[in-house]
């Protein structure tokens, strides 16, 4: 799998082949705070840990072409950003029980945002819900539910989503099957189109 696209891997492998890419990151520290610019490397390692979390240092600094010191630094330097927020483990739903997922539209009866406030709050505070957003049109929210089986999620539906405050309708979606999932963000293959 390449980790940079078009003429930036070329130029790159040369730049690698050369010994420079060591050197130049030994001798030039990655610059820390808002002004801080990420380059191609910072990319090639964020693309890389998006994939595998627990890479050690070694093997991702062999993927990126850098020894274990300048991508340790880097990474400091990147969860100090804020570019990193936490490292995780993806728990494969089907072991845990929980492959069972439900879609639900959300329409609110009032918009004030004491309403808002108060139906996000009692969201945070049920596991079952692993994801809230708040969407335009006539739908206020769209829930991502997962639980064990139909069963379980009708027991929750009926014991906490109608309990809900402020809620007007609901339409329920169930999910078939997962065509696609991914945590990793399409980042950009240059920072230059970060600007």
């Amino acid at each position: 799998m390449s980790i940079m696209g078009g003429g930036a891997r070329k130029s790159f492998a040369s730049f690698r082949h050369n010994g420079a890419a060591r050197a130049w990151s030994l001798r030039l520290p990655p610059c820390t705070g808002k002004d801080r610019r990420v380059d191609a490397l910072d990319m090639a390692i964020l693309r890389e840990l998006q994939e595998d979390g627990h890479l050690s240092l070694v093997e991702l600094g062999q993927r990126v072409g850098l020894t274990a010191a300048p991508v340790q630094r880097r990474l400091r330097t990147l969860e100090r950003d804020g570019w990193i927020s936490r490292y995780v483990a993806l728990v494969d739903p089907r072991r845990a029980r929980r492959a069972f997922e439900v879609f639900l539209e959300v329409e609110l009866g009032e918009q004030s945002r004491d309403a808002l406030a108060l139906f996000e709050e009692k969201i945070d505070q049920l596991p079952e819900i692993t994801e809230c957003h708040r969407i335009s049109g006539r739908v206020n929210y769209l829930l991502k539910v997962v639980t064990r089986d139909v069963d379980s999620f009708n027991t929750f539906y009926l014991e906490h989503i109608l309990s809900l405050p402020d809620v007007s309708r609901i339409t329920t979606h169930i999910s078939l099957s997962r065509v696609k999932y991914t945590t990793a963000l399409p980042l950009a293959r240059r920072p230059d189109d970060l600007e």
